[in-house]
């Protein structure tokens, strides 16, 4: 006796118009905005975009102040700014050198 297949279901399958053509079942999670909703959203997202400017521009003017508040205080031990910034830089060199003379004695070390 041959095997036989069993019945199809058609209540799980989904039905084939016999031309291949695939069926989005996805169906769109929310309703279109409507304009009333897109206008609210978008004049929310200007009052937050005005309000971060606002933050940006007070925080810029506080770093502005900081800053003067720096220069005086190097004045008033004799040092400027741009003598800060030399003697930074004097200092990353002096300590490139030192990592690079770290780096050879190590490597110096493991060729024994």
């Amino acid at each position: 006796m041959a095997p036989t297949t069993p019945p199809r279901d058609l209540t799980t399958e989904p039905r084939s118009n016999g031309n291949n053509e695939k069926r989005s079942t996805h169906e769109p999670s929310e309703p279109p905005l409507s304009s009333s909703s897109v206008g609210d959203r978008l004049a929310q997202a200007l009052r937050d975009l005005a309000r971060g400017e606002q933050t940006a521009n007070t925080l810029e003017a506080n770093l502005n102040n900081l800053e003067s508040k720096l220069d005086e205080l190097l004045a008033s031990f004799g040092a400027s700014s741009q003598d800060m910034d030399a003697i930074d830089g004097e200092d990353k060199q002096q300590q490139k050198r030192r990592s690079e003379n770290e780096k050879g004695a190590a490597e110096g070390e493991g060729g024994k």
